[in-house]
């Protein structure tokens, strides 16, 4: 997946480039663009409408509103058209609740506005944002391109960096130099993981044979085995459901508003011995599918 910003030029090269070069890619954009930057434009801080009262709640009413959108980017929350439809009504049912309308004294005005907002300015993107649109496809969980925003600084602000006025043998120049330093500092961590083979943090027998990184990710998912069960259904193949606990559903739904579907994953055992879930995560994220935002859930 490529992610790109509002940018026409921008917009038009990547394309080209995928139409002629990158044929398996898909482009994305910024979820954080697409919904916080077209809220502070459209809506702003409603302190105009908003009694001085009521400004705490509606901070919390906006968060919740945002986290909601934020959450169709991710994994574990819709993934089919007909989840999506009823996702999209539960918003809407909420941005016309009683807790909205209480905030805002039943300003049906403002309301609208929400509304307009939503439907004109955010799901219009939905192709460029929804996770289950994008299932099966590298992304590496990518929803935003904060972390990319503090890459570009540092390629800037880096003591080899690059400059607007650089020509194109220069800034190659400078970034081949970034590049040979990172791997220099890459090997260096890679040589300390080889030689540090006793992790006393970890009993699986893993341990000596792993990178501190990669054994972390293996304790963690040996940790959660106890919230999942597991049925074999044919010869090769298994369902695999969440049940989690309590606490956690408590503690997640105490958060605010957010898509909740039930799942249950088929795993296949293939003929060289691998395992595929039907969550995607492994696709996705090269990741253990238990890390994968609770995929089973």
């Amino acid at each position: 997946m490529i992610m790109k910003d509002g940018d026409p030029q921008q917009h038009n090269e990547i394309m080209a480039a995928i139409r002629s070069v990158m044929c398996n890619a898909i482009t994305g954009g910024c979820g954080y663009h697409i919904v916080h930057n077209t809220w502070v434009k459209y809506i702003g801080s409603a302190r105009s409408v908003i009694k001085e009262k009521n400004w705490a709640k509606w901070e919390k009413i906006k968060r919740m509103i945002q986290s909601y959108v934020y959450c169709l980017m991710k994994r574990g929350s819709v993934e089919d058209e007909e989840e999506y439809a009823i996702a999209k009504q539960i918003l809407f049912d909420f941005i016309h609740g009683p807790l909205v309308r209480g905030v805002c004294d039943d300003n049906e005005d403002f309301i609208n506005k929400i509304v307009h907002w939503l439907e004109n300015h955010v799901l219009v993107h939905e192709d460029m944002f929804l996770h289950f649109r994008r299932r099966g496809v590298r992304t590496l969980g990518v929803a935003h391109s904060s972390g990319h925003e503090g890459t570009n600084f540092g390629i800037k602000a880096h003591s080899a960096s690059i400059k607007a006025t650089m020509g194109m043998d220069k800034s190659a120049e400078a970034l081949s130099l970034q590049s040979a330093i990172k791997t220099g500092e890459l090997d260096e961590m890679a040589r300390h993981d080889y030689n540090a083979r006793n992790k006393k943090w970890s009993n699986l027998p893993s341990s000596p044979d792993t990178c501190r990184h990669a054994e972390g990710l293996l304790t963690v998912v040996m940790l959660r085995r106890d919230l999942y069960v597991a049925r074999r259904v044919g010869e090769r193949e298994f369902e695999v459901e969440y049940i989690g606990d309590a606490v956690f559903l408590k503690d997640y739904l105490d958060c605010g508003i957010f898509p909740l579907f039930w799942r249950c994953r088929r795993v296949t055992v293939t003929d060289d011995g691998k395992l595929v879930c039907s969550c995607k995560a492994f696709e996705e994220d090269g990741i253990l599918c238990p890390l994968g935002n609770k995929c089973t859930q």
